[in-house]
């Protein structure tokens, strides 16, 4: 009885190897567009549970406390941070966290860190903006008041706009 060789051959394996190199072609832009939307997505997420943190303690401890948009290097804050305007790291605070973004979670201990989270994504750019808030489009003089949405209403004698809401604009590199 002779023995069987078992394998692939050559032709085979260039077959293979071709197939193979032709889907990575036509899958590589689609796979580039999915790794930016998922670094968009990871910075947008760590921001909102930046922001529901800064929320949640300011109703658990009844008093204002901030969410600052902080400078970090690599992957880790440091003590020489800076707030930015540009930057997807953060730090939930009751004060300022200039130059204590590394101090560990305190109630007694200026600058009252709540929470922090560095984001290493060197491509990515946040810019935090502000958007003017239009009031809706009044009826008559008589119903001034009426014309501002509920939450940001005037008193009737005043006929100021309301404030500005915050937004955050990420982009990638």
């Amino acid at each position: 009885m002779a023995m069987r060789a078992s394998g692939f051959t050559l032709v085979e394996v260039m077959v293979t190897l071709a197939v193979a190199a032709l889907l990575l072609l036509v899958a590589a832009p689609g796979i580039g567009g999915w790794m930016v939307d998922l670094r968009v997505r990871e910075a947008a997420d760590t921001l909102h549970a930046g922001l529901q943190t800064a929320r949640q303690e300011a109703v658990r401890r009844n008093e204002n406390v901030s969410f600052w948009l902080v400078s970090a290097s690599g992957a880790a804050l440091s003590s020489a941070c800076t707030l930015s305007s540009s930057s997807a790291s953060w730090v939930v605070s009751l004060k300022s966290p200039v130059g204590a973004c590394a101090a560990t979670p305190s109630t007694t201990t200026a600058p009252k860190v709540v929470a922090s989270q560095a984001l290493a994504t060197s491509a990515l750019t946040v810019a935090a903006t502000r958007a003017d808030a239009r009031p809706r489009r009044r009826r008559s003089p008589s119903t001034a008041t009426a014309a501002w949405p509920a939450a940001t209403r005037p008193s009737p004698a005043s006929t100021s706009p309301p404030r500005a809401t915050p937004t955050a604009t990420a982009t990638c590199a």
